[in-house]
């Protein structure tokens, strides 16, 4: 029986030792998890349902993110499907603070409204049920952060840059136009990151090309392949060394796992790292193959001192065993399997925290 408790399925606070140099949990995870909850308890909307009248079937965010100056500039192409007849009008979440410039459905002008973190779109031409519409938004600005965190232009080791996501609950809006609920997921999504040539841009699924723009940038087009809400849709950007290692889950197939990891710290990671592997071998044994099997598992470090289970790729500000397994069990059960409203949350953490005894439990031997 679950211990019902209301929590978000990102935030594990950590708390730095007296001399610095290691992290140590004073509390259960779940319990840090709780009191963050009910510190913003009064901003959430459990209530909020977006377009009820559409189902969002695909998302492209084209992005070229720029660094001191740091700035953003959109085009984030939204299929969906009508759950209504004679649909004349669509909206979207967005942020007020990033400016829209336009928005086109087959090459046509829409007009548009926005205001109070909705685009408003009327249609040129009304769409019956089950029909399928697809607009690009394209649009611009700094991103205003909000929660935890949800854009971040940061540092690390100095003046590196460190661009970051951390989206969970209401976050996406802060970067990116999108049906802004848990209930709705999309069928696949693609990610391009344009930034500077020393950068690397990371995100969810399999890179499927870097390209070489010809004026000191590069775009990494990365490509996931299955259903994704869009609060563990994710972007870091960053100077990352990659180390790799792979998962063998039968005698002829492997997975690749994936790691970018701030330079100065990844010799003293690699160990951590490496228990990637028994992770998922155990709890491919426990709940299943790895659900995103056809493209990868792996870390991105990021600037805050948490962890968040964006798809294929969790962002981690810290690296110990509870909070690998934790996230990675989050590919199950939040990812894989995810609530329809954050009333039930409690569902995503009460597994996340049971994979992290059951890995405990492996390792170590039953206690007690």
């Amino acid at each position: 029986m679950f211990l019902k408790f209301q929590c978000y399925a990102c935030l594990l606070v950590l708390v730095y030792s007296a001399n610095g140099l290691s992290q140590t949990f004073d509390k259960p995870i779940f319990e840090i998890e709780k009191e963050n909850y009910s510190q913003h308890y009064n901003s959430i909307n459990y209530d909020y349902k977006s377009d009820t009248n559409i189902d969002v079937t695909y998302y492209k965010l084209d992005l070229n993110i720029t660094y001191q100056p740091n700035f953003l500039i959109g085009n984030v192409n939204i299929k969906c499907k009508s759950l209504v007849n004679n649909l004349s009008s669509v909206f979207y979440d967005l942020s007020d603070n990033l400016s829209v410039d336009s928005v086109l459905s087959a090459k046509t002008s829409l007009s548009f409204n926005h205001s109070q973190n909705k685009i408003l779109i009327t249609l040129k031409n009304s769409v019956n049920q089950d029909q399928d519409l697809s607009i690009n938004i394209f649009y611009h600005g700094v991103p205003v952060p909000t929660g935890y965190g949800s854009f971040a232009f940061g540092s690390h080791n100095g003046n590196q840059p460190a661009i970051w996501t951390l989206s969970e609950p209401f976050g996406s809006i802060d970067w990116f136009p999108c049906k802004n609920v848990p209930s709705d997921k999309c069928d696949s999504s693609d990610v391009w990151l344009r930034c500077s040539n020393e950068l690397t841009g990371v995100s969810n699924g399999t890179l499927e090309e870097i390209q070489n723009n010809g004026d000191g940038s590069h775009t990494f087009k990365w490509h996931n392949s299955y259903p994704i809400v869009n609060y563990v849709i994710s972007l870091a950007i960053s100077n990352y060394t990659q180390y790799n290692s792979y998962y063998k889950y039968s005698a002829s197939d492997s997975m690749p796992v994936y790691n970018f990891i701030y330079p100065e710290n990844l010799e003293n990671l690699k160990s951590q790292l490496d228990k990637t592997k028994t992770m998922l071998e155990l709890f491919s044994s426990k709940f299943g193959l790895y659900p995103f099997i056809k493209e990868k598992y792996g870390h991105v470090e990021f600037g805050r001192i948490a962890g968040m289970e964006n798809q294929t790729i969790s962002s981690l500000g810290v690296f110990n065993d509870n909070i690998m397994a934790h996230e990675l069990t989050h590919q199950w059960f939040g990812d894989k399997i995810t609530c329809r409203n954050w009333e039930n949350i409690w569902l995503n953490e009460g597994f996340a925290t049971f994979g992290e005894a059951i890995y405990n439990e492996a390792v170590n031997g039953k206690t007690g």
